[in-house]
């Protein structure tokens, strides 16, 4: 499918675009409503269709949740049928718009949902029934969600994102490591499935030479004399698994799954900014819990820069938290609640749920290290209204609230409210796989100490 005459075009430069720059300004409607509406009535697959799927997108990217949520659920649940040029009825925006919806449900907190609407793609996916033209239901999602995804680039290296990878997202939000952890390995094989097999070559080719240069080798003449490196994930979907690997405190994983993303989508032949500044902060979460402050730093420098350009909320949103936490951990408490202050504005003005959960449980942390009980304590019980939403079902946002409660109270000397909140973040954060159970146990550990006097 052609997909000539999409929002890149009609509302926004070409080149600002390849570039990661967002729009910044009204859809030029005026200018362009006589050609938007000429070419709609002669090819409806490269008219308005596209255009709004795209403006979703770019709302999306600007954290207007509501009004992408909007138009993504009238194009993934309409009952209308569209006709292309060869005669054939697809509902083709049903699919990536449903796909692209996971994608601003996550932002909003309703994980069940993302959970859900994922699970239905992957179902009809999986069922695998035969329909028009000998074509599977299979083989035709194939192409359907690949031209949908939020960060393709026709013929360079796409994002990796596909109905396993967002229904793993949600899973893993909720701390269902397991399932999500079985759906990262079939987001993986959808994706070299969804890649024809010279482009697959072509792209471990490539994968291969970055190996080499990084090794400070010559590249052979023939590569087909090379070992290829063992099948990854890449982009979006690589990014969403290796969060779920820091969560697990698997730290040397998850930063060679998101140094080899940023390589992949910052090589010359692909040049994917958007996903360069979400492997960069992912990168930078991880040295700061390893303890390598200033490469933590030195990766949010650029996000930090390019959020700003281009208008991205989230970035720019999850870029200050992570600064605030670094800042936070280096013990620097006024540069640490200057950059939390910016995450915290972004989060509530736009709707991103997760991170105003994570970004008043990181100012109970920076309250508690000043000795402010009383403003620790107001941040998280503000956080626990938010997390205990059954909707979400944020279980790592819950661990850590419960268990920064149970911290705060034991240090009023409260302890029997202290144990019952403790007791909560342990088993919680042991169904979860929390690493953090551990710190959890210790400070329960010292508190019965405590209270029995030794």
């Amino acid at each position: 499918m052609d997909y000539k005459g999409g929002y890149v075009e009609f509302g926004l430069k070409r080149g600002n675009f390849r570039l990661g720059r967002r729009l910044t300004s009204t859809f030029e409607q005026l200018e362009r409503e006589c050609q938007v509406n000429s070419q709609a009535a002669n090819s409806p697959e490269s008219g308005f269709l596209p255009i709004k799927h795209d403006h979703a997108l770019f709302l999306t990217d600007l954290g207007e949740l509501k009004q992408a949520e909007t138009i993504l659920r009238e194009l993934a649940f309409t009952a209308e049928s569209y006709y292309y040029r060869n005669g054939e009825t697809k509902s083709l925006y049903q699919y990536i718009a449903r796909q692209n919806l996971c994608d601003v449900l996550v932002l909003e907190g309703k994980l069940r949902e993302a959970e859900q609407l994922a699970d239905g793609i992957i179902q009809a996916y999986e069922s695998d029934l035969i329909i028009s033209r000998g074509e599977t239901q299979s083989e035709a999602l194939l192409g359907r969600t690949m031209v949908g995804e939020r960060y393709f680039c026709r013929g360079r290296l796409y994002s990796g994102s596909n109905p396993y990878a967002r229904r793993a997202l949600a899973l893993s939000l909720q701390g269902k490591v397991h399932q999500a952890l079985v759906d990262f390995k079939q987001a993986e094989a959808f994706s070299l499935r969804k890649t024809h097999p010279e482009q697959l070559k072509w792209y471990l080719q490539i994968a291969a030479e970055d190996r080499l240069e990084r090794l400070g080798l010559l590249i052979p003449e023939n590569m087909n004399e090379v070992e290829f490196p063992h099948r990854t994930l890449i982009g979006q979907a690589a990014i969403f698994y290796a969060l779920l690997l820091t969560r697990l405190g698997k730290l040397d994983a998850a930063l060679k799954v998101l140094d080899y993303s940023k390589r992949c989508a910052a090589h010359r032949t692909n040049n994917l900014p958007s996903m360069v500044v979400y492997a960069e902060v992912g990168l930078s979460d991880v040295y700061r819990l390893m303890g390598e402050y200033e490469l933590a730093l030195h990766n949010l420098q650029h996000p930090l820069e390019w959020a700003a350009q281009t208008g991205q909320k989230e970035i720019y949103c999850w870029a200050h938290l992570s600064l605030a936490r670094l800042r936070h951990a280096q013990n620097q408490l006024a540069e640490a609640e200057n950059a939390l202050d910016e995450a915290y504005k972004a989060a509530t003005a736009h709707g991103f749920k997760l991170y105003e959960i994570d970004c008043l449980v990181t100012a109970g942390w920076i309250a508690l290290s000043r000795q402010d009980l009383v403003t620790a304590e107001q941040k998280v019980a503000a956080a626990l209204e938010l997390v205990s939403d059954p909707d979400m079902a944020y279980a790592w946002g819950q661990g850590n609230t419960l268990h920064l409660m149970g911290e705060i109270l034991f240090q009023k000397n409260d302890l029997e409210k202290a144990q019952t909140f403790l007791t909560g973040a342990a088993k919680l954060r042991e169904r979860i796989e929390d690493p953090r159970k551990r710190n959890t146990q210790q400070l329960l550990s010292q508190m019965s100490d405590t209270a029995q006097g030794t």
